[in-house]
């Protein structure tokens, strides 16, 4: 049988590999596609939903990882210039 439709917290978070205490925080903040009919019951969300929003977090999260490390390198190549400037002979500073 095909599951149409996660119903609950603890299931539609094992499903995305979080915790089922952060699910308020994940569907208001990070825009899990979750919610609860006439806002009461359970909490209820579509497996393709949950697998394109876990695809858009990888992504968005891939592309800030690559962005935090680009930055890195770029300090470290200008902290090397700045030691190998100072270390080098003072002539004409």
């Amino acid at each position: 049988m095909t599951i149409i439709c996660l119903k609950g917290a603890k299931q539609i978070c094992e499903a995305i590999g979080e915790s089922h205490k952060e699910i308020m925080h994940l569907v208001v903040e990070e825009g899990l596609p979750a919610w609860k009919r006439r806002g009461r019951g359970g909490w209820r969300a579509l497996p393709d939903d949950l697998r394109d929003w876990v695809r858009k977090q990888r992504d968005r999260n891939i592309a800030e990882m690559f962005e935090r490390e680009a930055e890195l390198a770029r300090r470290k190549r200008r902290s090397t210039a700045v030691r190998r400037f100072y270390a080098e002979p003072a002539m004409c500073r």
